[in-house]
């Protein structure tokens, strides 16, 4: 419980607390920055999501007419059936991926606040989840169907990698560590 006096000139305020039972340390600047990582990474995973629903199927009609016209040389009618279903295909799994993207990224915001408060679940959880991003950022990046595909597949990549490796550091470690001793209160 706090008590503030609000009086002009007043700058002190004093903490009242049980006796026996100690501050909650400060969280370290590297969970700081593994916060805004994480929210950074969710962000650009739903954007990812919604770029792919909303211009998947247009981007990969382009990229196909690309290939057919410049690197087979084949001489195909590009405009033809056979390009609607393989394109209808690609985007039945740009879709999954954009659903996997959603549900990383709620993953990633459900996870924030027992980060915040030095849960090692929390972290061991989010790391696994954040090696599937990984991958997944990698591979929006590799296959280039939309360069914002790619540019939000790198930001990923860098933005969990980051925080997967603050959040190993020894200050969060021993922050998590007194966080839990004062939780159990040994």
């Amino acid at each position: 419980m706090s008590i503030h006096n609000s009086f002009p000139g007043n700058d002190f305020s004093q903490e009242t607390r049980p006796a026996g039972q100690i501050a909650p340390p400060a969280p370290p600047k590297a969970l700081l920055v593994a916060t805004v990582c994480i929210v950074l990474v969710a962000v650009s995973a739903l954007l990812s999501a919604v770029v792919a629903l909303t211009t998947g199927k247009e981007s990969l009609r382009a990229y196909a007419q690309g290939l057919l016209d410049s690197e087979l040389n084949s001489g195909l009618d590009s405009s033809g059936t056979l390009l609607d279903i393989v394109v209808d295909e690609a985007f039945g799994a740009l879709q999954t991926r954009a659903y996997v993207w959603i549900f990383f990224a709620v993953a990633f915001l459900a996870l924030l606040l027992p980060i915040r408060k030095g849960s090692t679940w929390a972290r061991v959880l989010l790391t696994l989840l954040g090696l599937g991003a990984m991958f997944m950022g990698l591979r929006d990046t590799a296959d280039m169907v939309s360069p914002l595909l790619g540019m939000l597949g790198i930001v990923i990549l860098l933005g969990t990698l980051v925080a997967a490796f603050t959040w190993w550091l020894p200050s969060v470690n021993r922050y998590a560590k007194a966080r839990k001793r004062m939780r159990t209160g040994r």
